[in-house]
């Protein structure tokens, strides 16, 4: 398989930690954009390949930051993994004043994609890919939300929109980049067996401890990720996709055009001060 450059967001833990260790493997070059850089710095340990970058997805000049660094250091991204996500089971807003899941889960990814957006231009089958999750399906987009706090919040409420969020980005992307050879897909990586759920409060966390009982490894979970950044079997753009690697219908809100173009021309216009020339659909 031909050598591919591979920026990806939360590398050092779970899925992402598992996506970056088969892409290594396969001796493609990756770019990781993490929080923690201690945590970055010894899980790259040893393993050739990897370039860290700080990046904190709750500061979009934290990611207008990274992004340049990226930039600086590569000339051609051939694949774009939105791949980071958190849960919050209480209130909070990004550096920004969004709230954290919308913020982290989607607008950061947004703003990430729209800045290196060039990059992935200049390979000959450029891929975005963005880990979304079969939450989604219970998922509603309440725009006043995305700021401000309505009425009790609700964890899994806010997860599903930002992940909703996630597919129809997506679709909007892959509808406005359809004259080129670059894809946009999404996928639900499956139930896997991270920390993601356990970040919270106890009573939070430990409800994630029973589901991930029943949960898959995060390398199976890694799986849908990287076939739809590498394989040659991928022909669709646009898609959602399941752990299986198999390309599943999404919610009927996630169809809707007219709200995919409403979320993109509202995060366009929330990321615009944070834009660099010519980095933008």
């Amino acid at each position: 398989m031909k050598k591919k450059t591979i920026v990806i967001t939360g590398g050092n833990a779970g899925i992402g930690a598992a996506t970056v260790n088969a892409l290594v493997k396969e001796n493609h070059q990756v770019f990781m954009l993490c929080r923690n850089m201690q945590k970055a710095t010894t899980f790259s340990q040893g393993k050739k390949g990897i370039t860290i970058i700080s990046c904190d997805l709750a500061s979009l000049s934290s990611v207008q930051k990274a992004a340049k660094e990226v930039i600086a250091q590569t000339e051609q991204i051939d694949v774009l993994i939105n791949n980071a996500g958190l849960i919050m089971n209480a209130f909070q807003k990004t550096n920004e004043g969004f709230e954290m899941q919308f913020g982290v889960n989607h607008l950061a990814h947004f703003l990430l994609t729209q800045l290196l957006l060039e990059q992935v231009r200049k390979s000959e089958a450029g891929r975005i890919v963005n880990v979304s999750s079969a939450a989604h399906y219970r998922g509603k987009i309440i725009f006043d939300s995305f700021k401000n706090k309505m009425g009790a919040y609700r964890a899994m409420k806010a997860y599903s929109q930002s992940k909703l969020c996630n597919v129809l980005f997506t679709r909007q992307l892959a509808k406005l980049l359809q004259d080129t050879p670059i894809k946009s897909n999404c996928l639900h990586p499956g139930v896997v067996r991270t920390s993601i759920g356990n970040k919270s409060n106890w009573l939070f966390s430990l409800g994630w401890n029973v589901i991930k009982l029943f949960g898959i490894s995060p390398n199976k979970g890694a799986q849908t990720s990287l076939f739809l950044a590498l394989s040659e079997e991928v022909k669709t753009s646009g898609s959602y996709y399941d752990e299986h690697q198999k390309e599943r219908k999404p919610s009927s809100i996630a169809l809707d055009d007219k709200l995919a173009e409403d979320l993109w021309k509202y995060s366009m216009d929330e990321v615009q001060d944070f834009l660099i020339p010519s980095a933008q659909v």
